[in-house]
């Protein structure tokens, strides 16, 4: 429990997959239960902020980027596009998390200060990225983010 005195929690409602064994990634949700810190609330905080649309949260319109409306209108076979993609939702996301958190008060291991596309694949309509996110505290975590780009339930 020493991990969390001094510090904020947050419900863990992102998959953490095994590392001794082969996962299968999905975007959803993961068990509930369980409470995070530290560079899993970093990473958990930036993967919400940055696949939440734009606009989709009455309560504050601002929040979220357009990435994922971005990946469906775009021509996202093309490299460079996906690319540029990314760029402009971290950018959206840095801003965002800028002008609406108090970020002083918070511990350096809880603040993505840089993500970076570090390669991605596009494979029968599923775009996989692999992102470096660097926290304030100078911690490195590379985390898979698989994206179906084919509306699912129509």
């Amino acid at each position: 429990m020493n991990e969390y005195v001094g510090r904020t929690t947050d419900l863990l409602i992102t998959q953490v997959p095994s590392l001794s064994q082969k996962t299968l990634l999905t975007s959803s949700l993961g068990g509930g239960g369980k409470v995070c810190t530290g560079v899993q609330k970093a990473i958990q905080e930036w993967y919400i902020l940055f696949l939440t649309d734009r606009g989709s949260v009455l309560s504050d319109p601002s929040y979220g980027t357009e990435f994922l409306p971005l990946c469906r209108t775009s021509n996202i076979s093309d490299k460079q596009v996906v690319r540029s993609v990314f760029a402009t939702a971290e950018s959206q996301r840095q801003r965002w998390s800028q002008q609406n958190k108090d970020l002083t008060d918070m511990p350096d291991d809880e603040v993505v200060t840089v993500a970076t596309l570090t390669s991605f694949t596009i494979n029968d309509g599923k775009l996989s990225l692999n992102i470096l996110l660097t926290t304030r505290a100078g911690v490195n975590r590379t985390i898979i983010v698989p994206i179906s780009l084919v509306p699912t339930g129509v």
